[in-house]
């Protein structure tokens, strides 16, 4: 698996798509998935990088693909353009560019509604990215959960169930198994490295926060995590900011025996199953009730 290029028509994706396309969501994937014929993909290695000579082809076909005449000049242009953003991408660390290219007829190419999207983890070693970085635009929830350490996104179409878990593998898999529930996640949210009560109480606060959240799903299992620590956290974000939202609460692995007594114990209406699907399907129907 390593990068790829992929173009279409933007009057071959239907309106979501369109609506979606430049602002970095993934409309174009979904429009391969659906209609593999509707998107030209141009795959390459790190090691030898877009090619001039791949590149203009690329453009040719997708130009064809969009019945789109254009001049050898314009092609020149368009491939020029495209291997500048693709030497952005690998120096910068990108993870995701999205931009529109616009034929006026006369030989002229523009750039339209770019999207550059760079790694997070990547500032600290490009000094070019830091005051972008430092700048970015960002909700107040958002701002709290990041620089106290979680790893929060607010997904732009996201559902009504709020999803908690401790490792980003967790957490993507307690989002999938909500979706598998007939539900729709509101985030992807993961507690970060090294859980402890305040992390686990922010998590629980900024889930809470979101207005679009209806229930809490907490999915943990415990190898270094201290499962009981988490549950702690969890008794303390509800306490102290009068959370009246239904959680569903599953843990397991170190330290889930007294996790549960904790939970149990703590006068709070916690729905606790260590069954994966059935507290998925649990936080699914507490949310739409």
């Amino acid at each position: 698996y390593g990068p790829a290029l992929l173009g279409s028509s933007s009057s071959l994706l239907d309106s979501l798509d369109q609506g979606k396309f430049g602002e970095g969501e993934l409309g174009i994937l979904q429009a391969q998935q659906d209609d593999p014929q509707s998107v030209i993909d141009l795959p390459f290695t790190i090691d030898k990088g877009l090619q001039s000579e791949d590149v203009f082809k690329f453009v040719s076909k997708l130009a064809s693909k969009a019945n789109v005449s254009i001049s050898e000049a314009a092609q020149k242009e368009a491939t020029e353009i495209i291997q500048n953003l693709w030497s952005i991408y690998s120096r910068f660390e990108g993870v995701w560019f999205t931009f529109q290219l616009a034929f006026d007829g006369k030989g002229q190419v523009s750039v339209r509604s770019p999207f550059l999207e760079f790694d997070d983890f990547g500032v600290k070693r490009v000094p070019e990215l830091q005051d972008l970085y430092a700048n970015r635009k960002r909700d107040e929830n958002s701002a709290k959960a990041e620089d106290g350490g979680l790893f929060y996104i607010k997904l732009p179409q996201g559902g009504n169930v709020g999803s908690f878990g401790y490792g980003a593998g967790n957490a993507m898999a307690t989002m999938d198994g909500l979706a598998l529930a007939g539900g729709r996640p509101a985030n992807f949210l993961d507690g970060g490295g090294g859980a402890n009560k305040q992390n686990a109480r922010l998590a629980i606060e900024t889930l809470h926060r979101d207005d679009n959240v209806k229930a809490i799903f907490v999915n943990t299992f415990g190898g270094i995590t201290q499962t009981d620590v988490v549950a702690e956290g969890v008794i303390e974000a509800v306490k102290e900011n009068n959370i009246t939202k239904p959680i569903v609460v599953r843990i397991l692995g170190t330290g889930a025996e007294r996790a549960k007594q904790l939970l149990s114990e703590s006068d709070i209406d916690f729905t606790i199953n260590d069954d994966f699907k059935e507290a998925a399907r649990c936080a699914v129907e507490r949310a739409n009730q």
